[in-house]
């Protein structure tokens, strides 16, 4: 399955958001042969602009938005063509993510109503091709390197990416269990999902202790004693310490970031002569 959205001001939210303006799926069997297909465009609500750049990219035009359906009717659609068994392929995470929000905003729904369990095929693909992390290759590029396909498919439009994304996972996976990549959409996905993450300001915050504000000394490894009281700039910790060890004074930072699984700690060590010439 992929979406097509666009950034538009929601009069209701009072903020920007990306709202779906198309939809395009097959439905296969286990042998990745396609047995149904879905495509629609989505009739936006009132006040709606599709952005020049979208238009551009996508080829998408305002008339065929007017001719669409609403977003509630195109989700009872999907809820007739997938099944609740059903596995959804998406490329990557931002178009389950662009559907919870839309569900919520315009629907009112805690979840996405056919979506029970899906795969990301952008994480998938990228592992089984052993891309860096921090070099994600797009569908179409990732169609080329498979050297799949793509003859009459246009890159952007929810139906055809639908195709070239089974294309590159069939590709890679036809002959593979690919149940390691499920993503279940249960309670706590939407719950982790949804946890807006923060940082710790107060210095005296009850969440501050035992190994979250233990330091051990990059030099000899021994526990770092504090010899002051924490002090904050912002959300930024930061206080002398001392090892009983080699005896080195050290300046500790710490930045206290609250995630669904709990405190997650970012620090930084460096020699206290140094942090005090680089102060002057």
């Amino acid at each position: 399955m992929d979406l097509e959205w666009s950034n538009a001001y929601v009069a209701s939210e009072k903020r920007l958001m990306n709202v779906a303006i198309s939809v395009g799926a097959v439905k296969t069997d286990e042998q990745f042969n396609i047995i149904d297909r879905f495509s629609a465009y989505i009739k936006p609500g009132r006040g709606f602009r599709l952005r020049k750049d979208v238009k551009n990219l996508t080829g998408i035009t305002e008339e065929q938005l007017s001719n669409g359906i609403s977003f509630s009717d195109t989700v009872k659609a999907l809820c007739r063509f997938v099944d609740e068994e059903d596995t959804l392929l998406f490329w990557g995470g931002s178009d389950m993510a662009v559907l919870d929000e839309n569900c919520r905003v315009f629907l009112g729904l805690d979840r996405v109503p056919f979506v029970n369990r899906y795969i990301d095929m952008l994480k998938a693909c990228d592992e089984k091709l052993e891309i860096p992390g921090n070099h994600q290759l797009s569908l179409a590029d990732t169609a080329k390197l498979l050297q799949v396909d793509i003859d009459g498919l246009s890159a952007h439009d929810a139906f055809d990416d639908s195709i070239m994304a089974l294309k590159c996972f069939k590709k890679l996976f036809i002959n593979e269990d690919t149940s390691r990549y499920v993503i279940e959409c249960d309670s706590e996905y939407y719950a982790r999902k949804r946890f807006q993450k923060y940082k710790i300001s107060d210095c005296n915050d009850p969440r501050l202790k035992g190994d979250l504000v233990m330091v051990r000394c990059p030099s000899c490894r021994a526990t770092l004693q504090r010899t002051e009281k924490l002090h904050s700039n912002g959300c930024n910790m930061f206080a002398r310490h001392h090892c009983p060890s080699c005896g080195e004074d050290f300046f500790v930072g710490m930045v206290f970031t609250v995630t669904y699984d709990g405190v997650k700690r970012h620090i930084s060590i460096r020699p206290w002569k140094n942090a005090v010439k680089n102060d002057e």
